[in-house]
């Protein structure tokens, strides 16, 4: 992947956010339990009325500009949050306009960097063929993001495998971010199912392209696995483009619900979209607080 994740300035505008987690409290990785007072931290609790004295860096800004009402963000009170970011980085992830992963790995470069800004310890996998990397502190930073950048995308998915094995070693809770097209084989859910069996709170990324939902046009055309490389020819009718139009948009209505089932809230992150799309969409998809 070339050029910058994060534009020049975009950073300035992640001061405004914070990662979103439904648990009020509960131990965190390596022995630290959450209080049952607010506090300043990573993990946004909810809002309050703005009072006197309250740090204007916690005032929701965006709250005001809507409404124009002052509120305050409320946080868990807490040292450090394991924070763990997984990218599904199978050949599928580059199919067609190859912009997928690109999306993905910005999506995770943002919530990264909030992680490391407010002090939480920061794991990265990329699925398959990865190896996991641990950052801490807001100067590991540009290593994080030349670590996402340089993600490529080959071989086949397997996110429960790659998840089992990527991630030995790593104890306690954790909250863990998934972004992947979830065209696994073996369940799209597989993966995020083994995550929450150890007890993490997860999140769903799901870049979505225009050509995920748009078929290919009519007459002659060859459709490529673009994880095996299997070659199909068919003939594409109107009435065929129109049942493989529903059938891409019942697939993606299935992912979501399997996750929405599951307890599971997720982004649908446009590919072609800037960077106030992508902040848009993490906070409509409840990763964002």
């Amino acid at each position: 992947m070339s050029g910058p994740l994060l534009p020049p300035g975009f950073l300035a505008r992640l001061q405004a956010f914070d990662l979103a987690a439904r648990r009020p409290f509960g131990v965190q990785p390596g022995g630290l339990h959450l209080g049952g007072r607010a506090g300043t931290g990573t993990l946004f609790r909810d809002h309050r009325p703005y009072a006197e004295g309250d740090d204007p860096r916690t005032m929701d800004w965006s709250v005001y500009a809507r409404l124009g009402v002052l509120v305050t963000k409320q946080f868990e009170s807490e040292e450090a949050v394991r924070v763990v970011l997984l990218i599904d980085a199978s050949a599928s992830m580059a199919a067609g306009d190859r912009e997928r992963l690109r999306t993905a790995a910005r999506a995770l470069a943002v919530l990264g960097a909030i992680a490391l800004g407010r002090g939480d310890l920061v794991d990265l996998l990329a699925v398959p063929g990865g190896r996991r990397r641990t950052f801490s502190g807001r100067g590991r930073l540009p290593d994080l993001l030349e670590a996402l950048g340089s993600v490529e995308a080959a071989g086949r998915t397997d996110l429960e495998a790659g998840f089992r094995e990527g991630l030995k070693g790593v104890r306690g809770r954790a909250l863990a971010f998934v972004a992947s097209d979830f065209h696994d084989p073996r369940g799209a859910t597989a993966g995020i199912d083994l995550l929450r069996r150890r007890g993490w709170e997860v999140r769903a990324l799901r870049p979505v392209a225009p050509s995920d939902l748009e078929p290919p046009p009519e007459g002659r055309v060859v459709l490529v696995d673009a994880e095996t490389g299997e070659e199909r020819r068919i003939e594409v009718t109107r009435e065929g483009r129109e049942r493989m139009a529903e059938g891409a948009r019942r697939r993606l209505r299935a992912v979501a619900s399997a996750l929405l089932a599951r307890g599971v809230p997720w982004a649908r992150v446009p590919v072609s979209g800037d960077g106030a799309a992508l902040l848009a969409s993490l906070r409509r998809g409840g990763v964002l607080a």
